[in-house]
């Protein structure tokens, strides 16, 4: 509401500028009008300036530069919410008294490139796009621009669904800063950002960043990481996060940027083993202060930054100063797998949102202010508010403040919560968090429960190696001071076992992935042929075959050599069609835990059509291959041949490369 005192002021201020004769007002009088009502606008006094400009052009109606600043009054004032790429739109009968101010203030100061800006403003807003365009193109044919046209041309583009348009127009002023010495520079600056975000977010091919833009990486808006980590295929590649920025105010994400596209081109040559994604934030210094919540909860503290995650956790971190960690992915991912130990789980939003809440909650308790205290929030499934208020006469006074301040900030989000208390005082009162905090202790302590028992087996079974190697030195010294030349037979050769029973009870002990026993035996002589830790249960058959077969020929002993002993099962039965089912089974549960774990877990989460080829040398070194989501199996037979052969031959290993899994079935080393 206006006081008659700012009315009787307005009507005093236009009577002073019109003088005791009335005279006209000069265009440098509209234009300090207009300067004190951008003032009024600047410290959001909209309904007394819009008073004081209505009344001036009562009396000056030519002063077309107040009926500019009377549009951009209506334009701070009425915007609503628009679609995803044009963030505003004006209603309908407030854009037309936009347009037709415009319009007005256009005809009295043609060369005003301002009006013309805002003009194109407006018309991208409200989808004119053919109006929009004629008031480019009379911008464009001033000598002088506005500091926004260029900003406002891509909302016209952008509304208009040229989206490569768009791009070229704010590029320049997201990269290369251009206006650094206009007043608007960080809006323009910041604003762009923003607009290319949303464009890179609807098509990749808009994205700025050559790495997302030729399809080697996922960009992803922070807010929407954890949804996108919770919908992430648990069987797809492990995840590489790379937090950083293109705003060139970061100069080390600057320097990384070309380091992380470099890592991209040679993942994709490899068979795309890391699923990458990248998130970023113009200028960076928003990424730290943005969803704090979720940076907060995984443990980001700086860009550039990268971040593992495999398995429903993030297993690592690091800066950019370890670039060696990006050659170890590809070089010797299964041992970088293997390494990683950062293990927080990525966890529903109302698991963070809680855990969040307590963070704040131990920082609320430490203050240390006098008078009484309270916190609020409200905790919903996308989004949460909160508020703490100190420093009360009474507790009540606090809880109400806590309430009200909190409900302010729900009332304003588009998912709208009620606030709760969450403490009084320095007590917990909120009944879900003080559950949460409950689970939260409990699967603490069993952590430490079972990091303590663990470190007890390890502890055991170092003090049990320790006493068998004390013994076999032992027995060793014994069997050299008799001048025996038989030494005590090894718990874990069978081949020295002095009968058929102990022979098999030490290969029982044996490693379990992949082991076969062979046995040939003849008039109370026998010979044992057996293989472990070997890469698949069918070349561990073979090698124990060959091995007893081998020693047989040397011994005399008139047996066919026979597998006894199939990893834990025992054969009775040696029809091909026995074998072949046992061997099968054997390779199925042993599999994830073979020597070949790490990229077999790996491969099992690759989509069809896929392959796996390795090559085996005679001493047992071994590299793979891999293929994944090819048209049909000769394409992805070929694909992972191709690269176990690339690996063969920078490891200089003689024995081609052959498939030993195609799609889930293990094809036992056929070509």
């Amino acid at each position: 509401m206006i006081s008659v005192r700012k009315i009787l002021v307005v009507l005093g201020f236009a009577a002073l500028i019109h003088g005791v004769n009335a005279q006209a007002a000069s265009l440098e009088d509209h234009q300090e009008f207009a300067s004190k009502m951008k003032g009024l606008h600047q410290r959001e006094d909209f309904d007394y300036a819009r008073a004081v400009m209505l009344k001036y052009l009562e009396l000056e109606p030519d002063a077309g530069v107040v009926r500019r600043e009377l549009a951009h009054n209506y334009m701070k004032t009425s915007a609503e919410p628009g679609n995803s790429i044009i963030q505003f739109r004006y209603p309908d009968d407030i854009a037309a008294k936009i347009i037709k101010l415009l319009d007005q203030a256009h005809v009295a100061a043609p060369d005003d490139h301002e009006t013309l800006a805002l003009l194109v403003y407006t018309h991208a807003l409200q989808g004119n796009v053919e109006k929009g365009l004629d008031a480019l193109n009379k911008a464009n044919s001033l000598e002088q621009k506005g500091a926004w046209l260029d900003y406002n041309a891509a909302l016209l583009a952008a509304s208009d669904k040229r989206y490569f348009d768009a791009l070229d127009l704010l590029t320049p002023i997201g990269v290369e800063k251009i206006l650094p010495n206009s007043p608007d520079a960080n809006r323009i600056y910041n604003a762009s950002w923003e607009l290319l975000n949303k464009l890179a977010l609807i098509d990749p091919k808009l994205d700025t960043l050559a790495t997302v833009r030729e399809g080697l990486a996922t960009r992803v808006e922070i807010n929407k990481l954890p949804e996108y980590m919770l919908d992430y295929d648990p069987d797809g590649p492990p995840v590489l996060l790379h937090f950083s920025s293109q705003d060139k105010g970061c100069g080390f994400c600057i320097r990384e940027l070309p380091v992380f596209h470099k890592f991209a081109v040679r993942n994709k040559q490899n068979g795309n083993r890391y699923h990458l994604v990248y998130l970023s934030s113009e200028p960076w210094k928003k990424l730290l202060t943005q969803r704090s919540d979720i940076l907060t909860g995984i443990g980001l503290t700086g860009v550039p930054s990268y971040f593992l995650a495999l398995d429903g956790a993030y297993t690592a971190k690091w800066g950019s100063n370890s670039p060696q960690n990006l050659v170890r992915m590809i070089d010797n991912h299964e041992t970088f797998l293997a390494r990683s130990n950062m293990y927080v789980e990525i966890e529903p939003r109302s698991v963070y949102y809680h855990d969040y809440m307590l963070r704040l909650y131990n920082e609320y308790v430490k203050d240390k202010r006098d008078g009484f205290k309270a916190m609020a929030a409200a905790i919903g499934a996308n989004d949460w508010s909160y508020a703490r208020q100190y420093g009360f006469q009474s507790q009540a006074e606090a809880d109400e403040a806590a309430l009200t301040t909190c409900q302010n900030v729900s009332d304003g989000k588009l998912d709208q919560y009620t606030c709760k208390l969450f403490a009084r005082g320095n007590t917990l009162v909120h009944s879900a968090a003080e559950k949460h905090q409950k689970m939260r202790a409990a699967n603490k302590q069993r952590v430490t429960v079972e990091a303590k028992r663990a470190q007890i087996k390890r502890n055991a079974d170092k003090e049990r190696a320790a006493a068998e190697k004390e013994r076999s030195n032992r027995a060793t010294e014994k069997a050299a001071s008799n001048g025996n030349a038989l030494v005590e037979p090894s718990m874990t050769d069978p081949k020295t076992a002095r009968s058929l029973a102990e022979a098999v009870r030490q290969f029982a002990e044996l490693p379990e992935h992949y082991k076969a026993l062979a046995i040939a035996e003849a008039g109370g002589e026998f010979v044992t042929g057996l293989v472990s830790k070997e890469i698949t249960q069918q070349r561990a058959n073979q090698k124990a075959l060959d091995s007893c077969k081998e020693l047989s020929k040397d011994r005399a002993i008139g047996a066919d050599c026979l597998l006894h002993t199939i990893g834990k099962i025992e054969v009775k039965d040696h029809s091909d069609k026995n074998i072949q089912k046992i061997t099968a089974r054997q390779q199925k549960k042993n599999a994830s835990d073979s020597v070949l774990s790490a990229s077999y877990k790996k491969y099992k989460r690759l989509s069809d059509d896929k392959a796996y080829a390795v090559s085996i040398n005679d001493d047992d070194q071994w590299v793979y291959g891999m293929a994944f989501g090819k048209r049909g199996e000769d394409e992805a037979t070929a694909a992972a041949i191709t690269e176990c052969e690339a690996e063969r031959a920078a490891n200089n290993l003689a024995n081609e490369c052959r498939i030993l899994i195609l799609n889930s079935k293990f094809v036992e080393l056929n070509k």
